[in-house]
């Protein structure tokens, strides 16, 4: 589906454009007659649009003269960018473009520019100009949720695109599907596992996505999903180390970047500048934690935002069923030397003060019981300003036919990397009808301005949701609607297996269901059933075994830089 865009409406333009005019010569007086350059009718200001490649542009002037009737079939039009960023050297201009009408659909991006028509007199020579200002985005620079799948034994990447939006929830789509394929003209290997998105310190640019598969991990641009390197081309020698077997999850912060091979080892390395994708090289050696033998194992990060927050990232070692953490730069600069401790694991101290709620089932981050089964941990935010430097994530699990939601909240101190446990709390969720399957909780929480406390709870193929501020309330079941009201058919046709929020707000989620079917839901104000909200649904369109689904959050919610 592709868009056509009133550029005035776009832009800010409405009704009148800037306009002048140029005397050229000498002319008879009687065929002296100014004119003016307005916007089509009824153009109108939207501030939620956003204008990227493949979208069309229209501009439809009107043309009036200020003394009464003048002769419109004398005059002469042209159009021209001009560019209004140092990116740009040179005017640029069209065949085609010497017409009233402004009709074009831009194949390279626009950071800031202005389309200016000069409208000519030959007559008199003399000249107006209007105006209007455009920002071409990449095709893939948007809101929307990546799909990382496995169809008739082949790898797909795939994105559904916000096209249009209300505060800040897509409410109409556009699909590309094994987008992945359509952009390089390539498969990704085979054997998908999951993604990353990653960021560097350069406002030009959104966040790149690593791609992790057992047959190989890529780096793909977030502009254009284009192919930037081999993982493996990351890695001192240009190789994976012996035994590594391949990629299987992966955390990049600001200097550290942190690496998982298929038995959950760490390796990290530190990048020379954090301006860059890739700088500097991971080494061979596996992650041990001070004062222990045996390198980690079985490790994955908690995937949480680093920068202004805890500056760190969570590891959960499920061998020894605790937490460890690994710092970034610390105080170190964008390419100078970091702290002597970043990107050492250190293992989590027990908590400073006393769980509140179910306190006998509480997990001690330095050693959880055996006998819970962890469904999920996530993060969340806590934007507590007498907590600052500080993540939260909760923990949901299942032990003695009960389900439970725990939180912690993890303190870094300023300028070092001694950590501290806070805030410990545990309480039984109820009203389930059976064991989770599959749990996930909105990462904009406390004091947020959407202050969405959501967490989402599946049991086969019901979904509940469990308000983490009431957690003495017993879960509503989330019963989809249309955006009309309606009940959707069937509802969720298969057993939900992955969720994702991380957008401005957590305002809406991408889900996915065993038979490829996938979701945008409405996850704003969703304890209550009327607002149970769908607005996309794959339907016949099955994207095979979904292994994962994420937000592109582009450089929001402190993931990337401005």
């Amino acid at each position: 589906m592709k868009k056509t865009v009133i550029l005035g409406a776009v832009v800010g333009l409405v009704g009148l454009l800037t306009s002048c005019y140029e005397d050229k010569g000498n002319y008879d007086y009687k065929d002296v007659n100014e004119l003016t350059i307005e916007m089509e009718e009824g153009s109108t200001l939207s501030p939620d649009f956003r204008l990227s490649m493949g979208e069309t542009v229209e501009l439809h002037p009107v043309i009036k003269f200020v003394n009464g009737e003048g002769d419109l079939e004398r005059l002469e039009y042209q159009w021209t960018l001009i560019p209004d960023s140092q990116n740009w050297q040179d005017t640029y201009t069209e065949e085609g473009w010497n017409t009233l009408d402004f009709i074009w659909e831009p194949d390279f991006l626009i950071p800031n520019g202005r389309l200016q028509l000069t409208v000519t007199d030959p007559v008199t020579g003399l000249q107006s100009f209007g105006e209007a200002y455009i920002s071409v985005a990449s095709r893939y620079d948007v809101d929307g949720a990546m799909i990382l799948s496995e169809k008739d034994g082949k790898t797909m990447f795939s994105f559904i695109k916000g096209t249009e939006f209300d505060l800040t929830i897509p409410t109409e789509v556009e699909v590309f599907e094994d987008v992945y394929f359509k952009e390089n003209g390539e498969d990704l290997p085979a054997g998908p596992i999951r993604m990353h998105e990653h960021f560097c310190m350069d406002a030009s640019t959104c966040g790149q996505i690593l791609i992790m598969t057992e047959n190989g991990a890529l780096d793909i641009s977030g502009l254009d999903f284009r192919k930037d390197i081999d993982l493996q081309e990351a890695f001192d020698g240009q190789s994976y180390p012996e035994g590594f077997g391949y990629a299987s999850d992966a955390m990049f912060m600001d200097r550290v970047d942190l690496v998982m091979d298929a038995d959950g080892h760490v390796y990290s390395r530190l990048k020379n500048t954090n301006e860059l994708f890739h700088s500097g090289y991971f080494l061979p050696n596996q992650l041990t934690v001070d004062g222990e033998q045996e390198p980690l194992v079985g490790c994955r990060p908690i995937v949480a935002p680093f920068k202004n927050n805890m500056q760190s990232c969570l590891l959960y070692d499920s061998a020894k069923r605790r937490f460890v953490v690994v710092g970034d730069a610390g105080t170190g600069s964008w390419d100078g030397p970091v702290e002597e401790n970043a990107g050492k694991p250190i293992a989590l101290p027990a908590p400073v003060d006393t769980p509140a709620g179910v306190v006998d089932a509480f997990l001690a981050p330095t050693g959880m019981d055996s006998d819970a089964e962890i469904i999920a941990i996530n993060y969340f935010t806590n934007n507590d300003y007498t907590r600052y430097g500080s993540v939260s994530y909760s923990i949901v699990f299942y032990m003695d036919g009960k389900t439970y939601c725990q939180e912690i909240t993890v303190q870094k101190e300023y300028g070092s990397f001694r950590f501290s446990v806070l805030d410990p709390a545990v309480y039984e969720i109820t009203g389930l009808p059976g064991k989770p399957t599959f749990a996930y909780g909105v990462p904009f929480y406390k004091y947020t301005y959407a202050n969405n406390p959501m967490m989402y709870i599946a049991v086969g193929n019901e979904l509940y949701v469990y308000d983490r501020m009431n957690p003495t309330l017993p879960v509503v079941k989330y019963n989809p609607r249309t955006p009309d009201g309606e009940l959707l058919q069937n509802g969720f046709t298969a057993d939900i297996v992955d969720m994702n929020c991380e957008n401005f707000g957590s305002r809406w989620g991408v889900l996915a269901l065993a038979d490829g079917r996938v979701f945008i839901l409405k996850t704003i104000d969703t304890a209550y059933p009327e607002n149970q909200i769908v607005y996309y649904d794959s339907g016949d369109l099955s994207y095979g075994t979904v292994k994962q689904v994420l937000c592109k959050t582009g450089g929001l919610n402190a993931w990337g830089y401005y």
